[in-house]
Parts: C-alpha cells; structure tokens; sequence
C-alpha cells in the first residue's frame, strides 16, 4: 500500500512557471509513474482538484472538502484507487472548539478556518482496516496549531487498526506539535526527511510535512520518501510531496 500527503497549493497566476497549469502535467506524470493508492492533498481547491478529478478518472475517486461556511473554498482532498482500497467512512470536522460549526476557528488563529479529514479505508488485497487523518493546521500560532492537534488526537483513535496521521501541520520539529505527538506515543516516520517545503527551490527545504504512526502502523512501514522532481524550474509543488510504503 502506498499512501501519500501533498500540500498542491492553490491556483495563483503570480507563482509564474510554477503555476498550477504548469505543474498540472508533472503531477499527473508523476502519480502515473508511482501509481499511489491514496493520495492526501492539503490546499485543495476546485481549482486544482477539478483538473486532477478529470484527468485521474475512473483510476481515482476524489473527494474534496472546503473549509468555508458553505463547505466550498480551499480544503482538503483525498485520491484513492477503488480497485485496491475502499472507503468505508469518511468525517470531516473544523478545528475549533466547536469542530461541528462550519468555519469555526480556535480564538487567537487567523482568518482562516481549518478542517480535518478522517478516513477510513480497508486494503482490497489483505483486508486490513485502518484510518487516515489528513491534515493543514493553522499558519500562524504555535499555540492555535497546538490546540488543534489535541482536538485531532482526542477524537476516540481505534485501539485495534493501523492509524496514520499525515499532512502539512505549519509547525518544525522543534516546536510544540512535534513534541506533543511524541509524548502521545506516536512516530514521526519521515524523521530522516530534514526538510519539505522550499518555496520552489527559493529557500533550503524546511520539514513542516509530516507522517506519523501508531504503534499498531509503524511496523508496517517499510519505506519513506519525498517526490523531489524539478524540470526546467518547475516542481510539482512548493512542498515535496511525501510518499510512505506499507505493508498492511
């Protein structure tokens, strides 16, 4: 099983060659070539999602969440095979403390709402069971981001199946989140990608994408990579997308 957490960003002309319809190929390119099962987008717009849907059909179900009040805007994503996994649950909840109202945000976060999705899928070959949480905290506050990973990891996790909880969390892993997640007993599986988000190639990568594990999921991984790509200026994003294999 292979699984994948790619911020795409949003559609703006001032990215320039790497704009959206620049990169729209490359991507496309590129999930042909690795051939994920399940791909977890974070800034995902009808936009970008919209192409992807079109061109990724019938290989590919796409569900896109927006986080606005009424449930359009940027969001969230998520892109699996129906042939090797199937979808037997999907919620979706704002980060906040009321995670039921659209739109809702923590006190002290921007302006921007942040959702989660909460997946879960069962292998089509093994008949494993397990639960996916895609993710995009907040920019900004530390402290908000904090808030929000409580929120996610109080949400009655299953005991008994694989959890994975991946996505661009806006935080470095000497932050606060980071720290959180390890006193919770989870594992950072891209520990030894030192950095992913690098502005299209303008800075030196830093690591705000992550993937982390239970103890159920972590002997299941078995390789973690990034999708570095660059052609001619162009990167399939201004995040490496992240790729994990599991055996499951």
């Amino acid at each position: 099983m292979k699984i994948v957490t790619f911020n795409i960003r949003c559609v703006y002309e001032y990215d320039g060659i790497n704009s959206f319809p620049h990169r729209a190929g490359m991507i496309l390119d590129k999930i042909a070539e690795a051939q994920p099962d399940i791909i977890c987008f974070q800034e995902a717009t009808a936009q970008n999602m919209g192409v992807l849907r079109k061109a990724l059909s019938p290989d590919y179900t796409v569900i896109l969440n927006g986080r606005d009040a009424d449930l359009s805007g940027e969001g969230l994503a998520v892109a699996y095979r129906p042939d090797t996994c199937s979808l037997h649950g999907l919620e979706v909840f704002w980060l906040s403390p009321t995670p039921c109202i659209a739109a809702s945000r923590f006190p002290g976060q921007s302006q921007y709402p942040r959702i989660c999705q909460k997946l879960l899928f069962k292998n089509e070959k093994s008949g494993t069971v397990f639960q996916l949480y895609n993710l995009h905290l907040e920019e900004l506050s530390e402290e908000v981001r904090l808030q929000q990973m409580k929120l996610v990891l109080g949400q009655s996790m299953p005991k008994n199946i694989p959890v994975f909880l991946l996505g661009d969390l806006n935080t470095q892993p000497d932050g606060m989140v980071y720290a959180f997640c390890k006193e919770q007993g989870l594992t950072d599986v891209t520990e030894h990608i030192l950095g992913s988000f690098h502005d299209y190639g303008r800075i030196n990568p830093i690591k705000i994408d992550y993937i982390w594990t239970d103890s159920n999921a972590v002997k299941t991984v078995k390789a973690v990579s990034a999708w570095e790509e660059c052609t001619d200026g162009i990167y399939l994003s201004d995040h490496y997308p992240i790729e994990m294999i599991c055996q499951m």
